[in-house]
């Protein structure tokens, strides 16, 4: 299971000492993996905060974050029903990176994330039971 990482908290998760995100860290260090894509609106996204793709890069090198190809980003995104969210370029990643856990604070995308994606939204470490063993391809 890869996991991916929303814009609204990138923030936090950059926050070592965020409580929140203390879980998904935990998680990393023991082989879990971030999915990301270099398509344009996710690649626009990830360089928004600063040192955020330093960091995504630097769990590359070690095998915790996984780059998913732009075509399949794309080729996913172009099948896409009408979304309540405004974030097509999330759903598609998750669809092709088959991701089944979403970190993010944005509502309508969780929704769609649960509707489309069939996967689950962590927000606090009340969820770090949604971070299960790494089976990302």
């Amino acid at each position: 299971m890869c996991i991916i990482i929303d814009a609204n908290v990138q923030g936090d998760f950059m926050n070592q000492k965020n409580k929140n995100m203390q879980p998904v860290h935990l998680w990393l260090e023991k082989g879990g993996k971030i999915a990301y894509s270099n398509a344009t609106q996710f690649n626009a996204e990830i360089r928004k905060r600063t040192g955020f793709k330093d960091r995504l890069d630097e769990l590359a090198k070690t095998g915790r974050a996984k780059l998913v190809d732009k075509r399949k980003v794309q080729a996913e995104q172009a099948t896409l029903p009408k979304l309540q969210s405004n974030d097509p370029h999330i759903i598609a990643l998750a669809l092709a990176a088959k991701a089944k856990v979403l970190v993010s604070k944005d509502q309508a995308l969780h929704a769609d994330f649960k509707e489309i994606a069939k996967g689950s939204v962590y927000q606090t470490a009340q969820h770090k039971h949604l971070l299960t063993a790494d089976l990302c391809p």
